[in-house]
């Protein structure tokens, strides 16, 4: 769904994900990347903006720390181990 909206309208779905997370979000969201090498485009809505995964991370990266597999804690939530968390 997040790859539907424009710039803008990302950013602030952002905050209001990050409103609503207490302590972890799973989130799968295609990047550029994906679409070009992974997603078949046979059944794919191609119609999206593709964003590079950098992008993505720097709008994430105010709210969420990535712990993997597409679960991100909340930057107020749990505190977490060093090995825990990505760099």
């Amino acid at each position: 769904m997040l790859q539907y909206l424009d710039n803008a309208s990302f950013i602030n779905a952002m905050k209001n994900l990050a409103s609503a997370t207490r302590h972890v979000l799973y989130l799968e969201l295609p990047t550029k990347w994906d679409y070009e090498n992974i997603v078949d485009s046979r059944g794919t809505d191609l119609q999206v903006y593709k964003r590079s995964a950098t992008w993505y991370r720097t709008q994430l990266k105010p709210y969420f720390t990535q712990v993997g597999a597409g679960l991100w804690v909340s930057t107020d939530g749990l505190p977490m181990y060093e090995l825990e968390a990505s760099r």
